[in-house]
């Protein structure tokens, strides 16, 4: 297999100046599927809303300075955006890799804690005297599982693992997988990621559910970043940029006080 894989790219090498032409040869089966395939683009991006957030009044680097962590000021943010919105906390998504081992892609931070949901209530109800220790809990928790979930700590893989094992050798479904509490806390309304580099500008993903939002969110020495995906008919991206940027601000000011 290597030898074989060593001749065909030395093949390459040596003739990437050729051209090739590929000629298709199209049933009228695969015309009708790829004429539906691309209806379905269209309809189902046309179904999309999406936003970007750019905001230059905290950096990555302001952020240290305050002794806290960037990615968990960026998902408190996320997190006091949408109650702000909605007036709930919701199951949370954020990807963690786990490329530490062998194989290793990636499994699920679970970023809505009770530090998060304390602090967001503090704060946006009103009346915190210590909003500058919550926000630093909220730091020492997500780093924690951060931390956790790099190491392999984290459960919603190995359940996952464990559910599709059950499927494949037909035994009957544990009752663990249809518990109303399983299917709620896998319903990410909120699902995130981030690319910390200063390389890309933006990027982002759809909702991983019909009432949820994709949040693609980069974190820079210059400004953080947003791009904010949801399904039109369910929830507005543009109304949830404008209320991330609000509790930036917010969190900006909390870490700016004398």
């Amino acid at each position: 297999m290597e030898e074989s894989y060593k001749l065909v790219s030395s093949y390459f090498l040596f003739h990437f100046a050729e051209n090739y032409a590929s000629e298709f040869r199209l049933t009228d089966s695969l015309k009708s599927q790829i004429s539906k395939a691309q209806k379905d683009h269209v309809a189902r991006n046309s179904s999309l809303d999406f936003a970007t957030m750019e905001y230059s009044g905290m950096t990555k680097d302001t952020i240290k300075k305050s002794k806290m962590s960037p990615d968990s000021i960026m998902q408190l943010a996320i997190q006091m955006a949408f109650y702000s919105m909605y007036k709930e906390m919701v199951p949370t998504y954020e990807s963690c890799s786990t490329a530490a081992f062998l194989k290793g892609r990636t499994d699920c931070m679970r970023s809505a804690t009770a530090a998060t949901k304390e602090a967001t209530l503090a704060i946006l109800e009103g009346g915190v005297k210590n909003a500058e220790q919550l926000l630093i809990n909220c730091s020492n928790t997500h780093g924690q599982l951060v931390k956790e979930a790099s190491m392999g700590q984290a459960f919603d893989r190995h359940l996952l693992g464990l559910k599709i094992s059950a499927e494949r050798v037909g035994m009957k479904m544990p009752a663990l997988f249809n518990d109303p509490g399983y299917l709620r806390m896998g319903h990410f309304v909120l699902s995130t990621s981030t690319l910390s580099t200063n390389t890309i500008v933006f990027g982002g993903f759809g909702p991983v559910v019909e009432d949820g939002f994709g949040i693609g969110y980069n974190v820079s020495s210059s400004r953080l970043g947003a791009v904010i995906s949801s399904q039109k008919r369910n929830r507005d991206a543009k109304e949830f940029s404008q209320a991330l940027v609000k509790s930036l601000d917010i969190l900006r000011n909390i870490m700016n006080k004398p």
